[in-house]
């Protein structure tokens, strides 16, 4: 059995925010310290947890297994309940699903 080292360290983190499809939005830039096993749902998490209660974005089954969790990170359209993390990352809708709120998405694709 191999072990794995959890290191903590500071990442910065971009988050697009908006109140719904079709409505402005920006990101927000949030720094924090995170663990090199979390995933990128676990980012958000935090986010919302201890900096913005009412940050939106679907947690489901947290094992890649629903899809529901897709969004775009540093470009590339990922699940972030599998996604890894990284030092910076910039977190937005999925594109081609329409937006609810912030990174948000009804899960059909359109």
């Amino acid at each position: 059995m191999q072990v794995v080292e959890v290191q903590e360290y500071e990442a910065q983190v971009s988050v697009w925010r908006t109140d719904g499809d079709g409505a402005d939005g920006a990101f927000e830039t949030y720094v924090l310290t995170i663990c090199s096993d979390w995933s990128v749902l676990n980012v958000l998490q935090q986010i919302r947890r201890d900096t913005e209660p009412d940050l939106a974005f679907y947690a489901a089954c947290k094992l890649g297994l629903c899809t529901a969790c897709w969004a775009i990170v540093n470009g590339a359209k990922v699940l972030t309940c599998t996604e890894p993390v990284a030092p910076e990352m910039t977190i937005e809708p999925a594109k081609n699903y329409r937006v609810l709120r912030d990174v948000l998405i009804e899960p059909i694709e359109r």
